[in-house]
């Protein structure tokens, strides 16, 4: 649609004069507009989307207005910015009268925008069916096409215009020419469903049979769009009741798929073919089953319809039926004998994608009708162990009161209760427990219950039972480390205050404090801190947690550490010190701090860097400066034969290669 408002608010206010001008024609004040003209205002000024006054009050309408431009000289053939004319402006809006001046004062009819759209296109895409009939009556081209391929008669089908689509015809309009998608006018007024028009086009000749580029036909629109009336002029025109679209559908199956069973019933009674497949395997039946459409599925099977076919996916009617929730049609293909265990692709049954799905009234059906409750697809799952994974608990609970397996195990090791704690089910959870689910138990990862909870209710409710707050998994990971990785930090909280162990180590020697300077977690560090824990302890690389936090430059932690008494002088593996950790990663309010308290600022690594050599190496000017301050020795050499100026220069470190030449300088 146009906008009117971008339209107003893109003028270029040149001066005071012709933005009000653009105003006064935007809202009809003719006077206004004398006055501004009167004013020397131009009537040609252009806003940023290209429109003049005159092109405004043609697409409000102001008639008066427009005259009074075009008197005093106004452009009235001037296009915006995308090519649209004033007239075509009249005529995508319907002004009819603004139309017949522009027209009388000798406006371009045939013009083209940037769409490829002309003044007529536009009546006609737009149903103003006196502005089409005048331009024709003034030799406008009727054939023109816009950048889609469409002529005007194709616009007029498709809007339901049946005396512009006459009058075309009558001037020789083109019936059976194809735009960029295949369609044709037959087409599209087969689609709009209007079947005077698709019984004109018929009677002049058209080809009925033609498809789209999707190879549908126009008796296929027409099934799709519900259009009964035309479905039946063209069946007795001999349009093909058993052609298929790129996509294996038929008419048939379009009607099925779509609910209309008057057409479905019209094609079984022609002869069409009900179990005709489309490309992914599915029968007419089964597109009725998934679209919920109980009277085509009562067609269908009255009509001998396989019920117990299966599609490429595995799935049949019934199952169809159940996972998109169509009580109506699931008890009807069960009443007819449909087979109620019957296995998808995946190994899911009936009842488990109903489960899936939460589909409570399946799962009811489904039981009552014997189905299994303990079956298992191809990753272990089971419909009990769905429910639970999916947060389903009316559902859960039905089942645990018909005496499912609380304890089945998926592939992964997940217990029943393990993916209700995941997804934070807490009803799940609690009705779980109540009926004597393990909360110990662990998955093939060694993940527990509670390792797995990201739910704090949860939490606290496991805790409350009695579970193992310190139990590890493979890796050596426990329910507080978790909670560090995820970024949960209220339960990492409750875990602590709760009494989890602030020692222990995974398998890469992390505690949780080294885990919370690593993942700067400052608040749960400083709280470790609080609570006693060991700020020694390195992990498996020798990383203390003084380390960690001086190489992430974590202010607060690194204070705390450092007046609780952590080792400043420590090395890791790699023979780096704190310090060292300062100058590679540019964190100079602490190497400050550390160099302040005395320690060694010459210590070199395994490869005999030394931290002046660290901050030379990476380019940072500021700690080199304060470790030249501090007598940082620049002459030590690593194992390689470098220095801190060797090592600077080959980094295009220019400033730090001066202030360490100068340094030089002044020692000698």
């Amino acid at each position: 649609h146009l906008n009117l408002n971008l339209i107003s608010a893109g003028i270029h206010a040149h001066n005071s004069n012709e933005s009000s001008l653009v105003d006064a024609c935007e809202k009809g004040h003719i006077s206004k507009v004398k006055h501004f003209i009167r004013k020397g205002a131009d009537v040609n000024i252009t806003d940023t989307y290209g429109n003049t006054p005159f092109a405004l009050s043609c697409a409000y309408d102001n008639i008066d207005i427009a005259n009074l431009l075009i008197d005093k000289g106004c452009d009235i053939h001037k296009p915006d910015k995308n090519g649209k004319t004033p007239l075509m402006l009249a005529c995508r809006r319907g002004y009819l009268s603004v139309v017949k001046r522009l027209i009388d004062r000798g406006a371009d009819i045939t013009i083209t925008d940037n769409d490829g759209d002309t003044p007529f296109l536009l009546s006609c895409k737009y149903n103003y069916n006196e502005i089409a009939n005048l331009l024709i009556d003034n030799g406008c081209d009727i054939q023109k096409v816009d950048k889609n391929g469409r002529t005007p008669i194709m616009f007029a089908c498709q809007s339901g215009s049946i005396s512009t689509v006459k009058r075309l015809i009558q001037r020789g309009a083109e019936t059976i020419i194809t735009d960029n998608d295949g369609d044709t006018p037959f087409s599209l007024s087969c689609s709009k469903g209007d079947k005077k028009i698709a019984n004109l086009l018929i009677d002049k000749g058209c080809i009925i049979l033609k498809p789209d580029k999707n190879g549908k036909t126009p008796l296929m629109l027409a099934c799709r769009r519900g259009h009964l009336s035309v479905v039946k002029r063209l069946i007795r025109r001999g349009a093909a009741i058993n052609i298929t679209d790129n996509d294996g559908d038929t008419p048939f199956t379009l009607s099925c798929g779509y609910g209309y069973s008057e057409i479905a019933d019209l094609l079984i009674d022609k002869g069409c073919d009900i179990h005709k497949l489309d490309k992914n395997g599915k029968t007419p039946l089964m597109l009725a089953c998934r679209s919920g459409h109980t009277s085509v599925v009562k067609h269908l099977i009255d009509r001998d319809a396989d019920i117990n076919i299966t599609d490429n996916d595995g799935d049949t009617p019934f199952v169809l039926s159940c996972e998109y929730n169509f009580n109506k049609i699931a008890n009807l293909l069960i009443d007819k004998g449909c087979d109620i265990h019957k296995l998808d692709k995946n190994g899911m049954t009936p009842i488990m994608l109903a489960c899936r799905r939460g589909n409570l009234s399946i799962v009811k059906l489904l039981i009552g009708r014997g189905a299994d409750i303990n079956i298992t697809n191809i990753d272990g799952e089971t419909p009990f162990s769905l429910s639970c994974g999916y947060g389903y608990s009316e559902i859960a609970v039905l089942l645990i009161d018909k005496g499912c397996d609380l304890h089945n195990p998926d592939k992964n090791g997940k217990t029943p209760i393990m993916l209700a704690c995941r997804k934070g089910y807490l009803s799940v959870v609690k009705r779980l427990i109540k009926r004597g689910a393990g909360i110990n138990t662990s998955d093939n990862k060694g993940n527990t219950p509670l390792a797995l909870s990201r739910n704090i209710k949860i939490v606290k409710l496991l805790i409350d039972k009695g579970c193992d707050i310190n139990k590890s998994n493979n890796e050596g990971m426990t329910p507080l480390m978790n909670a560090f990785h995820d970024q949960d930090m209220l339960i990492a909280n409750l875990l602590i205050e709760e009494g989890a162990d602030i020692n222990i180590t995974d398998n890469d020697g992390n505690t949780p404090l080294l885990l919370s300077c690593k993942y700067e977690y400052i608040d749960i560090g400083i709280l470790l801190i609080n609570k006693g824990c060991d700020i020694h302890k390195f992990d498996n690389d020798g990383i203390t947690p003084l380390m960690s936090a001086c190489r992430l430059r974590r202010l607060p932690i690194i204070d705390r550490l450092i007046k609780e008494g952590a080792d400043i002088d420590i090395t890791d593996n790699d023979g780096n010190t704190p310090l060292s950790f300062c100058c590679e990663y540019d964190n100079i309010f602490h190497a400050n701090i550390l160099l302040n308290l005395g320690c060694d600022i010459n210590k070199p690594n395994n490869d005999g860097m030394t931290p002046i050599m660290k901050a030379s190496l990476h380019g940072h000017l500021r700690i080199v400066a304060r470790l030249i301050e501090g007598s940082a020795d620049n002459y030590i050499t690593d194992k390689n034969g470098e220095t801190s100026l060797t090592l600077a220069s080959k980094g295009g470190f220019n400033d730090i290669v001066n202030l360490l030449f100068k340094t030089v300088s002044n020692e000698h």
